[in-house]
């Protein structure tokens, strides 16, 4: 969908953005639902066919640039949104398998706003090394934030 993506959402005549253009990839990605069933109606309308199948007709794309792109193109939508500069996840994208060690290095990197972390499934880091590190980390973590705990059950 490179040369076609913009159409397939209904955007042919939508402006190109500027380069170095955000990306709209991450690993957590909150999708609103009016602006999921409006990016599917228009790439119905475009192509003719279900998005399913649509999107099954098409060699590369990105969900996430589709989405974006609508959002950043369609005054409606971008209404519903808010931009971010930094996602609140740590996140792998490499190919190299990580060690218990490395792991642990990624999961260091966190701050306190970071809430989650994801490793891109083809770096072939075992879900045992994974289930380890949070083990160790959860036992590491467990008694600092306790009183947290203990003052949100206090207000429920």
């Amino acid at each position: 969908m490179r040369a076609g993506w913009r159409p397939a959402i209904g955007c042919s005549a939508c402006r190109r953005p500027p380069f170095p253009a955000p990306d709209f990839i991450g690993h957590i990605i909150f999708w609103d639902k009016l602006t999921t069933r409006t990016m599917v109606d228009r790439i119905e309308a475009a192509t003719g066919v279900s998005w399913i199948e649509a999107l099954c007709r098409t060699r590369e794309f990105s969900e996430y640039l589709l989405y974006g792109f609508l959002v950043e193109n369609d005054p409606d939508a971008a209404q519903r949104h808010n931009a971010v500069p930094k996602t609140q996840c740590i996140s792998y994208w490499d190919d190299p398998t990580l060690s218990k060690d490395e792991l642990k290095g990624l999961l260091r990197r966190a701050d306190k706003d970071d809430v989650a972390f994801s490793i891109a499934s083809f770096s072939g880091t075992p879900v045992a090394t994974i289930r380890e590190v949070v083990a160790e980390s959860d036992a590491i973590l467990a008694p600092s934030l306790a009183p947290a705990a203990a003052e949100f059950a206090a207000s429920c």
